[in-house]
């Protein structure tokens, strides 16, 4: 067992920078382990690599459990956050009848009166609205002319979404991943309480744009924070942990309790507020550390990891000698720009492609889940089924994938949720029996479809680049997925005013990811590519001397 672990971790590398190509040779392999003896009692060997030194840190161990229980269930609030306009943008039932006693109720609420828009006024002055559900329609009267700006608002939240993703990479790799995390989850916390005690919906709007700021760049941090603690072998492991859907299946359940979009982002404020105590409770990433030069510091990390884990210390020896090395491949990463991205036809028809696939599926993700509220029935149980149809989409993915290739996985996804769009629009025209339900099965399922899709895409497009390349590459189409969540709340006002058309475009919308993968080559079963141009580095090697 100990032999092929070892084996494992004699295949890592280091890299240096030569003539715009990677050399890679292999690190010394430490002596063999001691056989027979459980992992956190047996005698250190010396660590000669990073991936040597996390797997004596714990295989995993308590520290790493705990570590990666809490960031990940941080997605939960997280979930909640970003797609609280599916919720709390709702237009509860209201009327129109000129004036009314708040406290006996509304006695000129007839269907004459109910939702009606008086001529010649951009709205009504005096609206009852149902004291059941409090959202920021019924906060602010956003109904008649100003009903667009539930859309506008979400919009602007998205694009909140999107700057965080950007911004907290940038914030991540600079100061440290704890440091990028703890800040989101500070802005989220503030923000959410000052959204609660908004006097206006621009008020609400701004607080929403930072709320958004700090969901998007927490899902980007969050990951590499927990992955970076353990082995290659759990990192998958780690990403499939479900909590964004878990979070969904939830929202609909607290906001059913809770029904008050004031009080909800207090509810999330106080979620957040003790988890900015633990701040100082887990070390920075030590990778992270190492990259910079911070020997000192990543000493520091590594006691208190052993000291929760309760192993012995590692034979530290060579650890300058690994932190040169990370240095070295930070180095060699900074070399590549977005610009790699496009400098080869080949190249710009790989970018299109995914750009379009992850624009689109985005369009529809979101325009799927924030229109659950237009959906028949309770907007809670719709909001919680949506989170239900996601719970699938890993166990498939994983047979699927290697079985019938990324390739004909994301086709028949595709295919399947275009159909069933399309349906929605031919029964809402031909106005059949029964249409509300037959299109909330539809709009599930097509819900389920594109999250699927999108799934197998992702790893499409993570194999398709080379490593050096491969976070650029990952990045560009998060950019352009989050372009495609802007547009997305204006696909759900069109569904407001009748289902034809929206659902008519997203089918249309849609059915191009169905052809755009078979444009591309399938990577199943095909190693990754490490080297940026292997032609490029073949010539460079040919025409300079390669420094040995």
């Amino acid at each position: 067992m100990y032999d092929n672990a070892r084996q494992h971790r004699s295949a890592t590398v280091t890299a240096s920078i030569q003539n715009n190509a990677v050399t890679l040779s292999p690190l010394p392999m430490a002596p063999p382990e001691p056989l027979g003896a459980e992992l956190r009692f047996h005698t250190m060997s010396a660590v000669h690599s990073l991936e040597d030194l996390i797997e004596q840190l714990g295989n995993p161990g308590r520290f790493q459990v705990v570590l990666i229980l809490m960031l990940q269930m941080q997605e939960i609030p997280v979930a909640w956050a970003t797609l609280m306009m599916s919720v709390f943008a709702k237009v509860p039932d209201w009327w129109c009848p000129g004036a009314f006693n708040a406290t006996t109720g509304c006695f000129d609420c007839t269907n004459e009166t109910y939702q009606y828009c008086p001529a010649n006024q951009t709205t009504c002055d005096y609206p009852y609205f149902d004291p059941q559900m409090a959202t920021v329609v019924s906060e602010w009267n956003l109904i008649c002319d100003s009903e667009a700006v539930t859309a506008t608002m979400t919009s602007i939240q998205m694009a909140g979404n999107l700057v965080g993703a950007i911004v907290s990479g940038q914030i991540s790799d600079a100061f440290g991943r704890k440091v990028a995390l703890y800040l989101c989850l500070l802005i989220l916390t503030v923000f959410c309480t000052v959204a609660g005690f908004a006097t206006s919906w621009q008020m609400f709007t701004v607080c929403s744009f930072f709320i958004g700021i700090a969901c998007g760049g927490y899902l980007v941090t969050c990951y590499p924070q927990s992955v970076e603690f353990v082995r290659a072998r759990w990192r998958t492991t780690v990403g499939a942990f479900p909590f964004w859907t878990l979070g969904l299946v939830l929202f609909g359940f607290v906001a059913w309790i809770i029904h008050d979009v004031r009080h909800f982002c207090f509810f999330i404020a106080a979620i957040e507020a003790p988890i900015l105590l633990t701040y100082r409770l887990f070390p920075e990433s030590i990778r992270w550390q190492l990259s910079r030069g911070r020997v000192h510091d990543a000493k520091r990390s590594i006691n208190r990891i052993i000291k929760m884990n309760q192993i012995q210390t590692p034979d530290l020896s060579q650890l300058q000698m690994i932190a040169e090395h990370e240095q070295t491949l930070l180095a060699l990463q900074k070399k590549y720009t977005f610009i790699h991205l496009f400098n080869s036809k080949e190249k710009i028809k790989t970018a299109a492609v995914f750009h379009a696939m992850w624009f689109i599926s985005s369009v529809m993700y979101y325009g799927l889940s924030l229109g659950a509220r237009t959906w028949v029935g309770s907007v809670y149980l719709n909001i919680t089924l949506t989170g239900l149809t996601g719970l699938p989409r890993i166990p498939i993915v994983i047979y699927l994938n290697d079985r019938i290739g990324r390739r004909w996985t994301s086709f028949c996804f595709y295919l399947l949720c275009s159909v069933a769009c399309f349906t929605v629009a031919a029964c809402s025209a031909a106005d059949l029996a029964g249409l509300p339900t037959i299109n909330f099965s539809l709009a599930l399922t097509a819900q389920m479809s594109v999250t699927v899709a999108w799934a197998a895409m992702k790893v499409f497009t993570a194999e398709h680049y080379p490593t050096v390349i491969r976070t650029l590459g990952l990045s560009a189409c998060n950019i352009a997925a989050g372009l495609g969540s802007i547009l997305a709340p204006y696909m759900v006002l069109m569904t407001e005013h009748g289902l034809v058309v929206p659902y008519a475009v997203m089918g249309i919308l849609i059915l191009t990811n169905v052809g755009l993968p078979f444009l591309l080559e399938e990577t199943a079963k095909k190693p990754l590519e490490d080297a940026y141009s292997r032609s490029q580095v073949e010539n460079c090697n040919q025409t300079t001397p390669t420094n040995t």
